[in-house]
Order: structure tokens, then C-alpha cells, then sequence
């Protein structure tokens, strides 16, 4: 049996990618209209030059640029335009000394062209001619073969959320189907005597499931599908059972409620049963959260989360998004936050990452944070929240105006 112990936040993420990184997520062929934020699982490489061929980045014409040495709106340079360029078609003019050819926007620049004079600069004298009215330098208006993507480049990384710009670029190299991770599977039970589900009418002392219902929203936001919840009452044997169900059925097991130290909490006992290496953290130096459980046996990841639904979601705001980080071997691992000014002074814990959830409003040009003080047992501070702030735990707080990073993600 582990005893409560409360560790750093930074120590709990360095043994959990020790602890997790054996956990294997399996890949699935999707097509780019499935794949739109989906974890790719392999690098993907060009085996195509973007573009294939010369190409026009304007309407003008492609010509010699010595051709235009000199020229300017008082001295233009006289030249012969010998045809057209179709859009999509194999450019079938060759340039020489004093001529030039018609090409649109991503038209293909002809053979002994080097650079296009965009039709602005340009005024037609007649059928044939035209006066050229600026000096163009070699490469100007012009994208060569393989010069944006060439072959054997690297155009998507293993482990990167695939966005709608990947998307694009996937198509243009000629790929249709794409190799990513499916989505880690996902049980939470939640635990307690007192709890009921949604639809139930609920007597004096009973309340409805929140927890559950926060954490598939945050596991669907981070990248996984729930597979199965339940509700458990403050039963060993039975909460036992439902972990042996379902512990080799998915990749991640959350309990929520049952995790500190009180005579009916349970979790921790129950997640250090079933291999090892068990339990590995019990405690964690935040507050709100400190009774977080973190085990692992059977190639399964298991929480044990507090009861509370304001210190339930930020621990899996922290340790769950690591977690997904881990196991889909994301490559990006970006926070977003937003600078505002707090509104309110907040008071942080000696030794522990203290987080505050609250309101994050756009004033003009300003952003200002609202924190939301109020005990983590309170639903109206998740409703109402669309920010958090985090006070280190070696600061004693942070005063009203200060500037503070918003995490908003």
C-alpha cells in the first residue's frame, strides 16, 4: 500500500513518460477527410517536387529579365508577345532575345523564360507588342520545380495533430490515406455512496454525476474516445470487479471520488491490486488535487482523481493531457494561454502549484481575468470558467493588475 505523499507536478510528468511510454496505441489508415485532428503515427515524406513544374505566382509576362535592363516608365523596353500560356497546359513556347509569352497566375513559365512581369507594369502598344515599364530581376514572379516541397522532404512529422493546412499538404504530394493513431480507449467510474446518475430524481444528501461527464469532454478534447462509464457506491469488492472488467479493454482507467485518505476512500487500494508497477503516485503538490492517484499494471494507465469537480478537471487538465501526450507520441506539445490583467489578488500555497480557475474577458484591447473564488466542490465554477492561471509554488501570490498567463487550452 502506497501512502499519501505529495510530489512535485514536474516529478509525477518525468515517471509518468518513464512509466507510460510502454503503453502501445495502434494506428488506423483514415482519409484526409477523416484525418482532420487526428495524431499522424508515421512521418510522412514527399515523393514528389511541389511544384512539378515552373510556375507563374502572377498575370503577366514571362520573359528574358535582361531583356528588361533599364526599363522604367519614361524608358520602356519593347517586346514581342508570341502566345499564351493555358492554364493547366504544357507551356509549348521556347523564349528568345525581345519575346515573351502570356501566363496566368500558377500558369507554367515557358522554357527560356526567367521571371514574369506582372501585367500592371506592362502596356499593350498593339496586337504583338508590348512595353515593358519596370527592370525584373532573374526568379522574379517565379516559383521553380521542387523549390516549395522536393522530393524526400519531410512535409508531416510522426505525432503532430494533423490541421487543416497538413491536410492540403498531404494533398498535393499525391496522398490520400494517412496513418494515424486511433484513439486511446477511456472507462471512468465514478465512486461514492451518494451519487446518481442525470435522469435520476435524487433525495436530501444524494447528488447527480458531474466528474464523469467533465472528464469525457476533456478526453474527447485531448484526443481519446470513452468507452464505458459507470457508477460505483463506496463498495471495495465491487469497484475491485469493475477495474478486473475493464482493465484490459482500454488504455486509461479513471476513478473519480475515493481518493484521499478518509475511512471509505477505497482507490488507492484498488488500483495497487492489479500488478505491478501500481501505484506510483499518491499525492500531488496542487491545490486543488492533492489526493490524485496515478497507477499502472496490465499495459492499462489508471487515476485516481479527487470527488471534487473543480479539482477533478484541473488534475486531468495536468496529468491527463500529459498523458495523451505521451501514449500518442504528440510532437507538439503547445500550451495556450492568453496575457490579461487579474482583477482580483490571489494567494498562492507554499510547496504546492496552486490553479484558479475563472473568467477570461476581452475589454477593448485588453484582456482581464475574473478569478472565481470559490471551493473546489462548487459546478458553478466550471460552468463559468473558460481560463485558468497558475501561481508557482514558490511565490506567495500575485497582486490585482499584475499581467498573468491565462491557459485557456
Amino acid at each position: 500500500m502506497k501512502f499519501l505523499k505529495a510530489l512535485q507536478p514536474k516529478i509525477i510528468k518525468e515517471q509518468m513518460n518513464q512509466i507510460y511510454k510502454d503503453i502501445i496505441i495502434d494506428s488506423e489508415l483514415l482519409s484526409l477527410e477523416e484525418a482532420l485532428g487526428r495524431i499522424i503515427s508515421s512521418d510522412v515524406y514527399s515523393s514528389v517536387n511541389i511544384p512539378d513544374f515552373n510556375k507563374s505566382t502572377v498575370d503577366g509576362y514571362a520573359l528574358k529579365s535582361k531583356d528588361t535592363n533599364g526599363a522604367s516608365d519614361n524608358m520602356p523596353a519593347f517586346i514581342d508577345n508570341i502566345g499564351e500560356v493555358l492554364m493547366g497546359k504544357e507551356a509549348v513556347e521556347v523564349i528568345e532575345e525581345n519575346q515573351c509569352v502570356y501566363v496566368p497566375t500558377g500558369g507554367m513559365v515557358p522554357l527560356g523564360a526567367d521571371a514574369v512581369v506582372m501585367i500592371e507594369y506592362i502596356d499593350k502598344l498593339d496586337e504583338i507588342t508590348i512595353a515593358v515599364n519596370s527592370t525584373l530581376h532573374s526568379g522574379e514572379n517565379i516559383i521553380y520545380i521542387g523549390e516549395d516541397i522536393r522530393i524526400n522532404d519531410l512535409v508531416v512529422t510522426k505525432g503532430k495533430e494533423l490541421t487543416p493546412y497538413d491536410i492540403g499538404a498531404l494533398s498535393a504530394i499525391g496522398v490520400s490515406k494517412v496513418s494515424v493513431y486511433k484513439k486511446p480507449q477511456v472507462v471512468i467510474f465514478s465512486t461514492g455512496d451518494e451519487i446518481r446518475k442525470p435522469e435520476d430524481t435524487i433525495n436530501i444528501g444524494e447528488v447527480r454525476d458531474i466528474n464523469s461527464y467533465v472528464i469525457e469532454g476533456l478526453v474527447k478534447k485531448y484526443g481519446g474516445e470513452v468507452l464505458h462509464k459507470s457508477i460505483f457506491n463506496d463498495d471495495i469488492d465491487k469497484l475491485k470487479n469493475g477495474v478486473e472488467k475493464w482493465i484490459e479493454k482500454c488504455d486509461l482507467l479513471v476513478i473519480s471520488g475515493g481518493s484521499s485518505a478518509g475511512i471509505k476512500d477505497v482507490t488507492v487500494e484498488v488500483l495497487d491490486n492489479f500488478g505491478e508497477p501500481g501505484v506510483f503516485v499518491h499525492g500531488v503538490a496542487v491545490k486543488p488535487g492533492k489526493p490524485t492517484i496515478l497507477s499502472y499494471a496490465r499495459k492499462t494507465a489508471m487515476f485516481g482523481l479527487p470527488g471534487h469537480p473543480g479539482s477533478s478537471s484541473i488534475i486531468f487538465n495536468i496529468f491527463g493531457k500529459e498523458l495523451f501526450n505521451i501514449i500518442l507520441h504528440k510532437s507538439e506539445k503547445i500550451e495556450s494561454f492568453i496575457e490579461a490583467e487579474l482583477m482580483y489578488s490571489l494567494v498562492g500555497s507554499p510547496g504546492k502549484e496552486t490553479y484558479v480557475m475563472g473568467k477570461l474577458v476581452s475589454e477593448g484591447e485588453k484582456y482581464r481575468f475574473y478569478p472565481l473564488i470559490k471551493k473546489s466542490s462548487a459546478i458553478s465554477q466550471i460552468s463559468q470558467s473558460n481560463g485558468y492561471v497558475k501561481i508557482d509554488g514558490n511565490t506567495e501570490g500575485i497582486e490585482k493588475g499584475r499581467k498573468v498567463k491565462v491557459f485557456i487550452d
